[in-house]
């Protein structure tokens, strides 16, 4: 009878022995498994940094906007719409050699569907670019921005600064702000972007000294505008 007391105790007590160690076994693989699975908060912060970092890293986004007024006449051959969509155009490789992306404006667009593709794409900055007309005897450049908007004041006035350096007439380059009142009519171009914007007259054309100038350095005028642009972006002009 001592015997089989005995026997029946030394496997009770391998038995729970046994058991003992499953249960251990299975405590560490349990913690194993949770310590190698992040926590999906922690998978979502590293997502979240991941699309940070992309969005930073992309390109600055300049929308241009020349006239499209191709019916209003250079006191020389040409029109308004011709020579700043010329502009325009020489603008590109410059914001190109400058890794800064554009869009150049349809010329069948309006001015609030320009306005409102510039929005939709997140531009970060808009440019509207003319010619002025009065009585054939005025000159200067006028740079517009946005009222109450210092982003866009900015902007104008470095567009300003910069141009004086080309201007024929540079003691008459000067920034105003947006005339627009409420319930008035404005400037759609300045008044509309939700980025830092600018409109320049670049000179009156309406006189043959200015119209002639517009005419011969497009290429000039387009290189300066373009540095105003990357200047006001804090990017490097480089020429192409």
């Amino acid at each position: 009878m001592n015997r089989m007391i005995k026997k029946y105790g030394r496997i009770a007590l391998i038995a729970s022995i046994a058991l003992v160690l499953f249960l251990m076994t299975g405590c560490q693989i349990g913690n194993r498994k949770s310590i190698q699975e992040p926590a999906p908060n922690v998978v979502s912060m590293q997502q979240q940094n991941a699309e940070g970092q992309l969005k930073q890293k992309r390109n600055y986004l300049v929308y241009l906007s020349p006239s499209k007024q191709f019916d209003n006449d250079y006191v020389i051959e040409g029109t308004e719409g011709k020579y700043m969509y010329l502009i325009a155009e020489a603008i590109i490789p410059y914001l190109k050699a400058s890794n800064v992306d554009y869009i150049l404006a349809d010329k069948e667009d309006d001015l609030y569907t320009r306005t409102e593709i510039a929005n939709e794409a997140d531009c970060d900055l808009y440019l509207s670019i003319h010619s002025n007309g009065f009585d054939g005897q005025r000159r200067g450049t006028i740079i517009f921005y946005q009222k109450d908007n210092e982003e866009s004041q900015r902007f104008a006035e470095t567009i300003a600064e910069n141009f004086r350096e080309i201007s024929l007439t540079p003691t008459r380059v000067f920034t105003q702000f947006d005339p627009w009142i409420e319930g008035e009519n404005g400037y759609i171009e300045t008044r509309e972007p939700n980025c830092m914007s600018a409109l320049i007259e670049v000179a009156y054309h309406d006189n043959l000294e200015d119209a002639n100038w517009i005419k011969d350095h497009v290429e000039e005028i387009a290189a300066n505008l373009a540095e105003s642009i990357t200047k006001s972006l804090g990017v490097t002009f480089v020429r192409p």
